[in-house]
């Protein structure tokens, strides 16, 4: 890799990382293949704009950027080899995280990265696989800051599973392979009232619960999405890299707890100040309704998140890339902005599909 601006193809170009990734490339000067599933890459080339442009950096440089319908599913990513020729880095965002159909995780994160490996077996010169992961395959031990040199362990669910299984089959593969690891990511700059909803109708469900069975102590390391997508341009630049794996993460520095979140969210819900923050599975009466019932077992899949009180390293990450990097910025200082693009009732709704 050099700093002169080669040609990166970025699967997952609707999603929230892999459509900030590229918004943030084109910004830079990079040329761009865009992978999206569609029928064609007319119809991918519409899908990737009507991301592009919920994006604060609203890119458009349609010179710099080629759109192509593609499955990560498929052999090849469901690309002709003649589409990688010009590329000098595969930089794959594309998966299913939902924690709640682990068949669908494993079929289509492992696939993926199976996929990928036969791919580099094919091309005569495979480019260097930027690989987006998450930093919560490791969630062990709680309480504390975890490394990149921590092992794989603690808490899993089909979606970290299946990520954990993915790294292993390209860290395998003799490829030239870097994982990045951001942390719970947020969309901050994205213009999306369903993304934010996607992600922050916790905060409506447990205000309506009136309890969070976490502690006000325990850490949540989140990073913004445009800081995510900065950090990975960055890294997609240097020449060579001193390690084949990176957190991008708040740290310990920026992690918010849940307190400071609850604070915050009181300046858009007043009624948060009543809910109880307690560590520890709170007992289910006998008789509750429908609607708590439900609310319960879908914030089931996101405390074991809340509650583990783990901020992840950033300083591998910080020594790699020098001052460029800055700060990752505290969830409290762009919270407000997400909660405000959806009501609170969408909230409570998108709790019936987490």
């Amino acid at each position: 890799m050099s700093d002169s601006r080669g040609t990166i193809l970025v699967t997952g170009g609707t999603g929230l990382i892999g459509g900030e990734v590229i918004a943030t490339l084109l910004e830079r000067g990079w040329s761009v293949k865009a992978v999206a599933r569609a029928s064609d890459d007319e119809a991918a080339t519409k899908r990737i704009q009507d991301r592009l442009r919920k994006s604060r950096s609203r890119a458009s440089h349609p010179e710099q950027l080629t759109c192509l319908a593609g499955s990560i599913t498929e052999p090849g990513l469901g690309l002709r080899l003649s589409a990688f020729e010009d590329v000098s880095a595969i930089l794959h965002a594309a998966g299913e995280t939902a924690f709640n159909n682990d068949d669908s995780c494993w079929k289509t994160n492992v696939g993926a990265a199976e996929n990928l490996v036969d791919l580099g077996t094919r091309l005569k010169s495979p480019p260097r696989i930027f690989f987006m992961s998450t930093a919560s395959v490791c969630m062990s031990p709680t309480h504390s800051v975890i490394t990149e040199g921590s092992p794989f362990g603690g808490f899993e669910n089909g979606y970290t599973r299946s990520k954990r299984h993915a790294e292993r089959v390209l860290a395998a593969s003799g490829l030239d392979v870097v994982i990045l690891r951001p942390t719970i990511v947020f969309s901050r700059g994205v213009n999306d009232r369903k993304m934010a909803r996607s992600m922050l109708w916790v905060i409506p469900a447990l205000i309506e619960l009136g309890s969070a069975p976490v502690d006000s102590g325990s850490r949540i390391d989140i990073a913004p999405v445009d800081y995510v997508a900065h950090a990975a341009e960055l890294i997609l630049r240097r020449p060579s890299l001193a390690h084949r794996l990176y957190h991008i993460s708040a740290g310990e520095g920026s992690s918010a707890t849940c307190g400071e979140i609850k604070d915050a969210i009181c300046r858009v819900y007043p009624r948060a100040g009543e809910t109880r923050l307690s560590g520890g599975s709170k007992k289910r009466s006998a008789r509750v309704s429908p609607l708590r019932q439900r609310l319960e077992e879908s914030i089931s899949y996101y405390v074991p998140f809340m509650s583990a009180d783990i901020a992840y390293s950033n300083e591998r990450l910080a020594r790699e890339l020098g001052p460029e990097l800055g700060v990752c910025p505290n969830v409290t200082e762009y919270l407000l902005s997400l909660l405000d693009q959806f009501e609170f009732q969408e909230g409570i709704e998108e709790s019936a599909r987490p």
